[in-house]
C-alpha cells in the first residue's frame, strides 16, 4: 500500500512517465514483444499444437506463457527504472523527500505490479479457465501471482532511487556478471517453476512445496535487507550503485 502523499505522488509520476515517454515506452514494448516471440516459440515446440487445447491435462508449454511474459515485462520495467526522464527537473524530489524514509521501493514495487500482474493475471485466468477448468485456473493464476511478487521482491533487492530520476548507471567490472543472473533466473523463472507447477497440478497436495521455497526467497530477501547499513538505506539521486538491483 501507498501509505504517504509523496509515495502516492512518485507512484502517478512513475506509471505515467511510462506511458507518455517515448523512450520509455520502447523499452517496456521490446521487453513485452521479446517475451511474445519466447512465448510463441515455446508453444511451437509443443508436440502438438491441436494437444493445448484437446488435452484434459494442461500442457507445460501453455503453463510458461505467463512467466515468461511476466519475466520479460518485470525486467523490462526495472531496465526502464534507470532510464532518467528529466535530470533536471529532479530537484523537486531532492527536496521533498526525505533521504532517510526509504520511499523508493514501496513506489518501484506498485508500478511493476501494475504493469505486469494487473492484466496478466486476468488474462492468464481467462484461459487456463477456457482450457482447464476453474480449480485448475485459481491454482495456476494464484501460484503466478504469488511468484510474480517474489520475482518483482528480488529485482528490487537494494532499489533506493524514485524511477527515471536518476543518471544512467556507469558500467561496472562485476556488468557481465549481472547479465549471467538475468538470464538464470529467466531460465529458472521459466522453465524450473512450470515444471514445478505442471508436477504439482497433478496432485494439488504437492503444491504445499511451493510455500517452504518461496517463503525462504522472502524470508533471505529480508534478512539481507536488515543486515544492510543504514547508509545503504538512503535514497539517492545519483549513481552509486553496485548493481544491477540497487
Amino acid at each position: 500500500m501507498l501509505r504517504t502523499p509523496a509515495q502516492r505522488a512518485c507512484y502517478l509520476f512513475a506509471a505515467r512517465t511510462v506511458l507518455r515517454s517515448d523512450g520509455h515506452l520502447q523499452v517496456v514494448s521490446g521487453f513485452l514483444a521479446l517475451g511474445l516471440v519466447a512465448s510463441a516459440t515455446v508453444l511451437s515446440s509443443a508436440p502438438s499444437l491441436h494437444s493445448l487445447i484437446t488435452s484434459n491435462a494442461l500442457s507445460l508449454e501453455f503453463l510458461s506463457v505467463p512467466f515468461i511474459l511476466s519475466y520479460c515485462l518485470i525486467m523490462g520495467m526495472r531496465l526502464a527504472f534507470e532510464i532518467p526522464a528529466d535530470l533536471q527537473g529532479n530537484w523537486i524530489f531532492r527536496f521533498w523527500l526525505d533521504r532517510e524514509r526509504h520511499e523508493a521501493r514501496p513506489i518501484a514495487r506498485r508500478v511493476l505490479l501494475l504493469f505486469s500482474l494487473s492484466w496478466l493475471a486476468p488474462a492468464c485466468f481467462l484461459a487456463t479457465l477456457a482450457l482447464g477448468g476453474w480449480t485448475i485456473a485459481l491454482l495456476h493464476t494464484a501460484i503466478l501471482i504469488v511468484c510474480t511478487v517474489v520475482l518483482v521482491e528480488v529485482s528490487l533487492l537494494k532499489f533506493r532511487k524514485v524511477p527515471f530520476t536518476c543518471p544512467y548507471p556507469s558500467f561496472k567490472s562485476h556488468s557481465g556478471l549481472i547479465a549471467v543472473a538475468y538470464v538464470f533466473g529467466y531460465v529458472f523463472f521459466t522453465i524450473y517453476l512450470p515444471q514445478m507447477e505442471n508436477w504439482s497440478l497433478s496432485d494439488p497436495w504437492r503444491l504445499v512445496w511451493f510455500a517452504p521455497l518461496l517463503g525462504m526467497v522472502l524470508s533471505g530477501i529480508h534478512f539481507y535487507r536488515k543486515q544492510m547499513l543504514d547508509m545503504d538505506k538512503e535514497l539517492v539521486f545519483e549513481d552509486v550503485s553496485a548493481s544491477g538491483f540497487d
